[in-house]
């Protein structure tokens, strides 16, 4: 049967009266095109995706295309099912086939996954998404730009409930900012640089695999990251005040070249 007709079959107007098949067409339609629009469509490849979830889990495609169900294995098989419907080309029979799933499974776990977008339903669970959607963006441009950085702080401050977006922060925020450049003056008062310590350890591959010990034990409170967090809530703070910080970087920094 076609999918018309399953949808005509389902269709009822107000009155609980059958509409016509040529309405339940313009029905259907208007619904696949927004089924289509729902998601951010890029050039991103699927092994570019896998790479990320493998980079933040340590699931590999084979160990979430098994038939095992742990709570933790179905988690990220949703997320990374979700995450090949937002940034590639695959459909979901495509997304079936490679997962060894039936299409409705698929669409499952796409919709599961969908609602880990809110943090206020799923905080956990969003922060995991988010997380791995930042290293699949990332892997795009190959670059953090300003705004990109200002864009993926907003995001963290939300989810790590720093920033309320339906409230002002601003006060909270400078205050933030005046007690991380003491705790930076600080680390700099008592010589606690990272020095040799991002040599010894690839501290970015352990942290995309929530492996923190060792950051924590060596790189949390040194005088450079310390700076980075200052950074880091200048930068919150323009995204949740919807200014474009780099622009006024660039014109300061013009400024600063040509003045007295």
């Amino acid at each position: 049967m076609k999918n018309v007709d399953i949808f005509f079959d389902m269709q009822f107007d107000d009155n609980r009266k059958m509409i016509s098949k040529d309405d339940c067409r313009k029905l259907l339609h208007k619904y696949n095109s927004w089924q289509r629009q729902r998601y951010t469509k890029r050039t991103t490849t699927q092994e570019r995706v896998q790479d990320a979830v493998f980079r933040a889990t340590g699931f590999k495609t084979n160990d979430l295309a098994k038939h095992t169900h742990t709570r933790k294995r179905s988690l990220i098989r949703h997320i990374t099912w979700y995450l090949l419907r937002k940034h590639t080309q695959l459909t979901l029979k495509e997304i079936a086939k490679i997962y060894d799933r039936d299409h409705t499974t698929i669409i499952y776990g796409v919709r599961n996954a969908e609602t880990f977008e809110s943090k206020d339903f799923n905080p956990k669970e969003h922060r995991i998404l988010k997380h791995i959607d930042n290293i699949i963006i990332n892997s795009e441009t190959n670059e953090m730009t300003v705004k990109t950085i200002q864009e993926q702080a907003y995001e963290s401050a939300k989810s790590r409930g720093k920033i309320n977006p339906d409230s002002d922060n601003i006060k909270a925020s400078m205050q933030s900012i005046r007690d991380e450049v003491v705790e930076a003056l600080n680390a700099y008062e008592s010589k606690n640089f990272a020095g040799e310590h991002l040599k010894l350890r690839n501290y970015k591959y352990l942290l995309e695999r929530y492996q923190r010990k060792e950051y924590e034990q060596t790189l949390k409170d040194c005088f450079e990251t310390e700076l980075a967090d200052i950074v880091i809530v200048a930068l919150s703070t323009a995204e949740h005040l919807k200014i474009d910080l780099e622009k006024f970087i660039e014109l300061k920094l013009l400024y600063n070249n040509i003045r007295d």
